[in-house]
């Protein structure tokens, strides 16, 4: 979405100048205002705009923050088979933003080496990083969503094909996961949206030109450097063993009956032709350390929000 102009107004009574910036309308419900509203001082109009970027400057990149995740959101909770013209012309009249989790392509991506090359860094970088949605057919001026040119010089299924090739081909570790979407355009032709889930198989390298792993930041892909794979490499191994820490400390905690949930077994009833009865009745003669238990982890791939807190989740008794 664009970000609007600033105003800067001197307050009739006081003389202070303060300065105003409208918040855009699709984040107003996330903000809970309408305006960003600074006070800049009274030591004339020159003062007041060499402050005004100071003051209103920590406020509006958390805006544009908010904003980069906004449009990541609406795009990730949309099925692809579920993405329309509409989907995209929300993103023109919102200037959503390219950002690490967003690209704009005008024109499909070329047969020569350097136009497959591009492509799979576009989507590398995705999987490397954070994931996201590269969208081929709609058109950016100054990294915001500006025009639908939709694609009319081949098909679909044909094109599809060739860029699913070009990831199976080349690109080592094979990035998995990837979905291309076509959404038809009413003047004709359809455009392509391409969405890459974060790898948890990273870095993954391009093997055509020059063999690099790619990142990418809210500036663009860019060549990760040795610290910048050391990292990756390093994190990987890293989340593996907490994996294996957290099944086993929780694997030990269900076993000592040390679970915020009670488990109980299920009630089948007392009808002794009930085949659940007979086999509560079984069970319930074996001693509590033989019973066996089915225990499904669900491991958080990426940190749980602070503000959601599982132990203060409604932990009434549930059968299993």
């Amino acid at each position: 979405m664009a970000l609007p102009m600033t105003r800067q107004d001197k307050h009739p009574k006081t003389g202070a100048y303060w300065v105003r910036k409208a918040v855009p309308v699709s984040l107003r419900p996330v903000i809970g205002k309408r305006e960003l509203v600074a006070d800049v001082g009274d030591q004339g109009p020159s003062e007041a705009c060499r402050r005004r970027g100071a003051r209103l400057g920590q406020p509006w990149q958390s805006l544009s923050s908010i904003q980069e995740r906004t449009v990541s959101t609406f795009l990730s909770t949309i099925p692809m088979s579920e993405l329309t013209e509409a989907h995209l012309e929300r993103l023109i009249t919102d200037g959503a933003a390219e950002s690490r989790e967003l690209e704009f392509k005008r024109d499909p991506y070329g047969d020569s080496k350097d136009a497959k090359r591009e492509f799979l860094k576009d989507l590398t970088a995705l999987a490397n990083t954070f994931g996201g949605h590269l969208i081929i057919g709609v058109a950016e001026h100054s990294g915001l969503a500006s025009e639908i040119i939709a694609i009319t010089d081949r098909g679909f299924d044909e094109e599809k094909l060739r860029l699913e090739n070009l990831l199976r081909d080349a690109v080592e570790p094979r990035l998995t996961g990837v979905q291309i979407q076509e959404i038809s355009i009413r003047s004709g032709g359809v455009a392509l949206a391409v969405r890459v889930p974060k790898s948890w198989n990273a870095p993954h390298r391009v093997l055509i030109g020059d063999n690099r792993f790619y990142g990418r930041s809210s500036a663009g892909a860019f060549s990760m450097d040795v610290e910048q794979l050391r990292a990756i490499f390093l994190g990987a191994s890293d989340a593996e063993s907490r994996v294996r820490q957290f099944r086993d400390r929780r694997l030990s905690a269900i076993s000592c009956g040390d679970t915020p949930v009670r488990l109980q077994p299920p009630n089948f009833g007392t009808d002794p032709n009930n085949i659940g009865a007979q086999i509560r009745k079984a069970t319930a003669l074996r001693p509590a350390s033989s019973r066996g238990l089915l225990v499904l982890h669900v491991v958080p791939l990426s940190p749980i929000p602070q503000a959601f807190d599982m132990m203060r989740a409604d932990t009434r008794s549930v059968d299993y």
